[in-house]
């Protein structure tokens, strides 16, 4: 027989807490829907009640008004993908792999590696927006999709290196046993393992780089993501700004994001990283 929960002050609190959140939330998420629905007059005196003719044609009209350096909103949404796709896989492929080899390897000059990437994770580095720039446009990166490479790099080794860490070793051992080469073991056994884990930090990823304009604004100025457009209008258009216009083209931009944390949702609960072996 399962026990019966008592409702502790500590539990009804956080209940409470929580319920006022998740309302806050949906609650600004509405006003930003109905309000995307009104005609410009209405929005302006009237920003709490319904609409009075439910433009849908917001979303319509958002498609040809928001743009950025002549580029519509179909071509800022196929930018917004291949960047932001293309730097997680790059990303993701470099982290994971060091992480494994860091923590499944000895090699000279291994913990020197794993505590620069610590230390480089510890000191925030200010002001090198400058350096960065010239950086690109001397490597031929600047303003064409070689700006990919700038997502080389181990900063983010740390939480793949600690789930390799926490992986039994029996895994790899068997494998080697049977003929299978290091190869084999990390990309068939190890790799497959760490998929919740790397649609979680992806998940998280595409959300923060998806919303990301100011990449575009510096190091692309002739590639403008949907986010860049969105902050272009906002921007150009201060003073004679058509409010449900931008809340359509925000709510266009959620969209995308929005989906694919729903596909995934119980992919965060399923990360295990303590292993599968049976005694």
């Amino acid at each position: 027989m399962s026990k019966i929960k008592r409702f502790t002050p500590l539990r009804i609190a956080v209940f409470l807490f929580l319920a006022v959140w998740t309302l806050v939330f949906f609650g600004g998420f509405a006003w930003i829907i109905l309000n995307s629905l009104k005609d410009r007059l209405q929005y302006v005196l009237d920003k709490t009640g319904l609409p009075d003719v439910w433009r849908f044609r917001n979303y319509i009209d958002a498609f040809t008004v928001l743009s950025a350096g002549g580029k519509g909103v179909p071509l800022m949404i196929w930018n917004s993908l291949w960047r932001v796709v293309g730097s997680i896989a790059i990303s993701t492929a470099c982290s994971f792999t060091v992480g494994y080899c860091l923590a499944r390897y000895k090699f000279p000059g291994r913990d020197l590696l794993y505590w620069i990437c610590i230390v480089t994770m510890m000191i925030p580095i200010y002001g090198s927006m400058a350096a960065s720039l010239r950086l690109r446009a001397a490597l031929g990166m600047y303003d064409t999709p070689l700006i990919l490479l700038g997502a080389l790099g181990i900063g983010g080794m740390l939480i793949p290196y600690s789930c390799f860490k926490n992986l039994p070793r029996e895994y790899a051992e068997s494998a080697f046993m049977d003929g299978a080469s290091h190869f084999r073991v990390y990309f068939t056994i190890m790799l497959p393992q760490m998929i919740p884990i790397m649609t979680a930090l992806g998940v998280t990823s595409f959300i923060g780089g998806w919303n990301d304009y100011m990449t575009s604004i510096v190091y692309m100025p002739s590639y403008p993501t949907l986010a860049t457009g969105l902050y272009l209008y906002q921007v150009e258009s201060a003073r004679k700004m058509n409010y449900p216009i931008l809340f359509a083209g925000i709510i266009m931009s959620i969209v995308p994001a929005l989906a694919l944390f729903i596909a995934f949702q119980n992919t965060f609960l399923e990360i295990n990283i303590g292993g599968g072996l049976k005694g």
